[in-house]
């Protein structure tokens, strides 16, 4: 019933709205009618005035394109005509280049034909041209090897020491007296073994006293306790703590962390290692270049080492001064000078031990090493066989260079300048008498040399003549001989016979076949040796003197007495020039005969002659 009722209301309302809906419609319809229509008759003039107005303009809209239709028309017939006339002048101009292309393709073809002909003969040329080519190559290639050749004899060995130059100095070198020794020896000795016997309890506590270490009877006690009595360790152990600034009591802790956590090894001092480790650490605490000292003295040798030397442990002089200042407060080594005054740092040989144990353990220990050999190659002299002022401090470092020459190293770089020191030391003990040290110094270069070079470079060849020379001043004359015989035919095959180092090789196996008693032989190597030697007027160098004398001596031996006289006579007043530097002009000029020769050119010639 509501529903009906609510239905019933509304359609009451609906049907009450329309009668105004019915108008609104009929009133809007009528709005857009009267908008469509017009009514009057000014309306529909207007109209088809408009109507015509549009007629009109779309006509003269379409003249206006008939027209430039037609002009478009004209022009394009003008075009053309051009065209036409463009077209016939070119069918002329293809006329007159055809008949010219077949012109051109009858020359193409004679051409062609000298061509081949031409290309024939240039193939046949280039060929010629790379052979050539090859074979300067080949020439220019054998001559930078010769003149690398030259350069590293001449730049290193000319000035070593041979058998003809042991002749002649014999006399003065059996002068020689032994050098005396830097120090005492035995009171070294005994210093060392002084500080590794224990104190009584009262000695070790006037010890740490003395050392301003002792803060109190309790913690010395306990540092006694824990490391023993030893002079050694108890110094260690006060220098630590007056320069870290660190009291007995806590040192006396850490070391027996230390000792407890080592493993036991036979013969050594477990509380010696422990404060070296604790002396080691406060030096790297104190500075990297300290702890880098500690493992460069520990390789070398256990004797003092040269101030001179141990400023090679890093670039900078200030940081390797402060390094040995840090050394000498923590008393891992001192401040002991040779008896001639020389500075030089000394450790303990028990530190000593530990050091080198130490060094050979680092991860860098190569490189320190590595550093020490650099070091020594700066500073140990090449000419303490002709230099006495070079001998003292041959002295100080050849037990140092012993030392670290004794490892075996792996780095090519690295055993090429061992083996050249180990030729300087040997020129040290040669002069020095001790002509067994320098045969095995010697014997020991030739070996690394010959691996690193093999067995027919001049590297070889001179340390050939090394060993030959330690052998000869000891009266082995045969097997200086072989020696030198060797290193003759190493420089006859690589550099020839006009070569001046090739005669100087003949002038000293002809000697050593005079203390051989093969005087004929000898005559007739001298007198070979002597004939280069005096070519291209250097008839006074000391080589060419040199061999003239053996010469002499080989007439002498045969009895011809005054051939020898009159041959003395003649190069006894020969002036005492430099043998190395007129190598070296042999050597230029020998280059000055290739060039000529074509076989090297100007430029490489000229940086020849800078270097």
């Amino acid at each position: 019933m509501y529903f009906s009722l609510g239905f019933f209301i509304a359609g009451l309302f609906f049907l009450s709205l329309l009668p105004f809906l019915q108008r609104r419609t009929a009133r809007l319809t009528r709005r857009r009618l009267e908008s469509r229509m017009p009514f009057t008759f000014e309306q529909i003039d207007a109209q088809h005035s408009l109507v015509l107005a549009r007629s009109a303009a779309r006509e003269r809209r379409l003249e206006q394109k008939i027209d430039s239709i037609a002009a478009a028309r004209t022009e394009a017939m003008i075009d053309a005509g051009r065209r036409l006339s463009l077209a016939q002048a070119l069918e002329e101009r293809l006329d007159a280049s055809s008949r010219s292309v077949e012109r051109l393709e009858r020359e193409l073809a004679e051409g062609a034909q000298t061509l081949a002909k031409t290309r024939t003969r240039l193939e046949a040329a280039l060929t010629d041209f790379e052979s050539l080519k090859l074979k300067k190559n080949a020439l220019a290639h054998e001559l930078e090897i010769l003149c690398a050749r030259l350069d590293v004899y001449e730049s290193r060995h000319a000035a070593e020491p041979d058998a003809g130059a042991l002749a002649g100095r014999s006399t003065e070198l059996e002068s020689l007296e032994p050098a005396a020794p830097a120090m005492a020896g035995g009171w070294d000795q005994w210093v060392n073994q002084a500080a590794l016997e224990p104190l009584q309890p009262g000695d070790a506590f006037a010890l740490l006293r003395r050392h301003g270490a002792a803060s109190g009877q309790a913690g010395a006690a306990d540092l006694v306790d824990v490391l023993g009595s030893t002079p050694l360790t108890l110094e260690l152990a006060a220098a630590h703590c007056r320069r870290m600034r660190t009291p007995l009591s806590a040192y006396a802790a850490n070391a027996r962390v230390l000792i407890s956590a080592a493993p036991v090894q036979p013969g050594r001092s477990g509380s010696l290692a422990a404060a070296f480790g604790l002396s080691v650490g406060a030096a790297r605490r104190l500075g990297p270049a300290a702890e880098r000292l500690v493992a460069f003295l520990g390789l070398c040798a256990s004797e003092r080492a040269p101030m001179l030397l141990v400023e090679g442990v890093c670039p900078d002089p200030a940081e390797a001064k402060a390094a040995v200042r840090i050394l000498t407060d923590l008393a891992l080594a001192y401040r002991a000078p040779f008896a001639d005054g020389v500075p030089a740092l000394l450790m303990r040989e028990a530190i000593h031990e530990l050091a080198r144990e130490r060094a050979q353990q680092m991860a860098g220990g190569e490189a320190i090493a590595e550093s020490v050999i650099e070091r020594l190659c700066a500073i140990y002299p090449a000419d303490a066989f002709g230099c006495p002022e070079s001998r003292s401090l041959c002295a100080k470092l050849t037990p140092h260079l012993l030392q670290i020459c004794a490892e075996s190293r792996s780095r090519t770089e690295f055993n090429e300048a061992r083996a050249d020191l180990q030729v300087r030391a040997g020129d040290y003990l040669l002069v020095k008498g001790d002509h067994a040290g320098a045969e095995a110094l010697f014997q020991s270069a030739l070996a690394i040399r010959e691996n690193l070079f093999g067995p027919s470079h001049p590297e070889t060849a001179a340390s050939l003549d090394n060993l030959a020379t330690a052998r000869f001043a000891q009266g082995d004359f045969a097997g200086a001989g072989l020696l030198l015989e060797r290193s003759r035919n190493i420089f006859e095959t690589s550099f020839g016979l006009d070569y001046p180092a090739t005669g100087r090789r003949q002038t000293n196996c002809a000697r050593v076949l005079l203390k051989l008693g093969r005087a004929r032989e000898a005559l007739a190597l001298a007198q070979a040796a002597l004939e280069r030697l005096k070519a291209d007027g250097r008839s006074r160098h000391p080589w060419t003197v040199e061999a003239a004398f053996v010469v002499a001596d080989a007439f002498e031996a045969l009895g011809k007495k005054r051939q020898a006289a009159l041959l003395r006579e003649e190069f006894s007043a020969a002036g005492a020039l430099s043998a190395p530097a007129h190598a070296a002009g042999w050597a230029e000029h020998l280059l000055e005969r290739l060039h000529g020769l074509g076989l090297v050119s100007g430029k490489g010639f000229a940086a020849r002659d800078h270097h």
